[in-house]
């Protein structure tokens, strides 16, 4: 369970980030997210994650936690290069796997899938392990 930081001091660790996204995120809704974004960073950190997120994800993600951007291509070629133990992909995680290009078996993990009603299935409702079945009867490794 992550330690609970006093909102001054999270105020002041998160401001550099809010700089970058104060255009579009109201100062009175910055406390909401900076809560939300120091415990993702803590997380990325403890789990030693890289996150990946599509170019339409919301600013406080995009700009705030991702490691990587673009569209699908770009994170799923991302992707392949990280040694990072966790991706974590926020969008398009089921048309990232699609493009039939090798994930380390560390896993790729739809952030949009375990935030919605916590089942870990996608829009299209396939986990990553029925992914991972479709690739090896297709026979790609």
């Amino acid at each position: 369970m992550l330690q609970e930081t006093p909102m001054p001091d999270l105020l002041a660790r998160t401001a550099p980030l809010y700089e970058r996204v104060k255009a579009v995120v109201p100062p009175v809704e910055w406390p909401l997210f900076a809560r939300d974004i120091d415990a993702i960073l803590a997380l990325k950190r403890a789990r030693n994650a890289v996150i990946l997120a599509h170019n339409y994800q919301t600013p406080e993600i995009f700009h705030c936690v991702a490691d990587i951007v673009g569209d699908s291509l770009a994170l799923a070629r991302e992707a392949m290069r990280t040694d990072a133990e966790v991706i974590v992909l926020a969008g398009e995680g089921v048309r990232a796997a699609r493009l039939d290009l090798e994930f380390r078996p560390s896993g790729l993990l739809d952030i949009e899938a375990f935030t919605v009603a916590g089942d870990p299935k996608d829009s299209f409702g396939q986990t990553v392990d029925d992914m991972r079945t479709h690739r090896l009867r297709k026979g790609i490794h």
